[in-house]
């Protein structure tokens, strides 16, 4: 079993805090960078890319993939192969809950509209709108994970054949 597996299966809300705290550390930076780089195909290849996340909408696996290559992307901009390394690492840590927030149509468009704002941002060569996009993005995915950890806590209801038999 891989270590981001092992440690994705006992996220709780104690370590979600943590996951999103290095995610804004260096997912936030990376945006940064990726905008003052300038790279012109930078912004026209995320665009693209959450553009081919809205085709498969209904494809789970091919949507995940999408959003790790858009994840991967920005930190490939930086010219930091360390950067790269880390976003990989962090893409496999949201991969393993992945399937649990996918569900939900509100997640999918909230994710598209987030990566969306930082793709322009890095288009625009805007640092700071960069930065400021990734940081509300992984915020906003941080508040829509820990609602399915906090569900996930919450005791099964007994079916009435329960009630019967004790």
């Amino acid at each position: 079993m891989s270590g981001a597996f092992q440690w994705g299966m006992m996220l709780t809300e104690q370590n979600l805090g943590d996951l999103v705290d290095i995610r804004i550390l260096i997912e936030v930076e990376c945006a940064g960078q990726a905008a003052a780089a300038r790279k012109p195909d930078t912004g026209a290849t995320l665009t693209q890319l959450t553009g081919q996340m809205s085709e498969v909408w209904n494809q789970p696996k091919e949507f995940m993939r999408l959003d790790n290559h858009f994840h991967e992307t920005i930190a490939a901009a930086t010219n930091n192969p360390l950067y790269l390394s880390l976003s990989k690492t962090i893409q496999s840590l949201v991969g393993v809950w992945y399937p649990q927030t996918f569900q939900l149509d509100r997640t999918k468009a909230a994710t598209l509209d987030e990566h969306f704002a930082i793709a322009a941002a890095i288009q625009a060569n805007d640092e700071q709108a960069a930065r400021q996009a990734m940081r509300q993005h992984i915020e906003r995915a941080g508040e829509r994970l820990s609602r399915i950890v906090d569900r996930s806590k919450m005791p099964t209801p007994k079916s009435p054949s329960e009630d019967l038999i004790a």
